[in-house]
């Protein structure tokens, strides 16, 4: 990737934007909650991913995701004592997900980390070591740019750690995070979904994560299961240069 055309900055949402924020999505009170107890207690928390992906395109965003730099036993101490409901989901040993509801709603909180691949034959699709890690950590072992951004709601203000992920956004760019290459090798699954968020929004391929594409698509024989069946495989084999 060349240099990050803007620094690690929060972007302050328009106000129209900001209003689209909160209204009307259901899980954003609790969403709001956990933050600010999480923020009371000395820790950051910021709405992830999808949620902020789809508020900076304009569209209704789905469910709310959360990380924090909060341990889980620390975030599940913290928001029991804010009278949250919470349960713990040992997604990963080391960094159990917490579960937050509130009636009908639920939301999941993640801790920081930085993911470590030292083998990208193996396609087990895990990293070999998952870490401690910073936001900026957090926000580059996603797959793409764009779903690196990091929303919080206390200030309607949006962080974009990799540098890219808003100009992307305006630019309609699929960008892999990092080098293109190892980003495909630790994942082959990301192969399809840069494909499918390229077609599901009519954007455009980075110049480098095309030809990364185009290069490795013969990884997606080492995609287990079903996940390497649709408009991804379709797009890659019609494109062979």
């Amino acid at each position: 990737m060349n240099p990050r055309p803007c620094g690690p900055q929060p972007h302050a949402l328009s106000p129209e934007t900001a209003i689209e924020a909160t209204e009307p999505h259901p899980e954003y009170k609790l969403g709001t909650t956990i933050v600010e107890a999480l923020f009371n207690n000395g820790h950051e928390a910021y709405f992830v991913g999808g949620y902020c992906r789809d508020l900076m395109l304009g569209l209704k965003p789905k469910d709310i995701d959360i990380a924090a730099s909060a341990q889980g036993e620390v975030v599940e101490q913290i928001l029991r004592e804010a009278g949250i409901e919470v349960a713990v989901v040992a997604a990963a040993e080391a960094y159990p997900v917490v579960v937050a509801k509130l009636g009908h709603s639920q939301i999941e909180i993640a801790t920081f980390r930085k993911d470590v691949y030292e083998d990208t034959t193996d396609t087990s699709r895990r990293p070999d070591q998952m870490l401690p890690g910073t936001l900026l950590d957090d926000a580059e072992r996603r797959d793409l740019t764009i779903n690196s951004l990091y929303f919080n709601p206390l200030t309607s203000e949006m962080h974009d750690p990799t540098g890219y992920a808003i100009s992307d956004l305006e630019s309609k760019t699929i960008r892999f995070i990092g080098d293109a290459i190892e980003r495909i090798l630790q994942d082959r699954v990301r192969i399809l979904r840069a494909v499918r968020f390229k077609h599901r929004f009519g954007f455009e391929f980075d110049p480098q994560t095309k030809q990364a594409l185009i290069d490795l698509r013969q990884e997606l024989f080492n995609i287990k299961g079903k996940d390497r069946i649709g408009v991804g495989s379709n797009w890659l084999f019609e494109h062979p240069y």
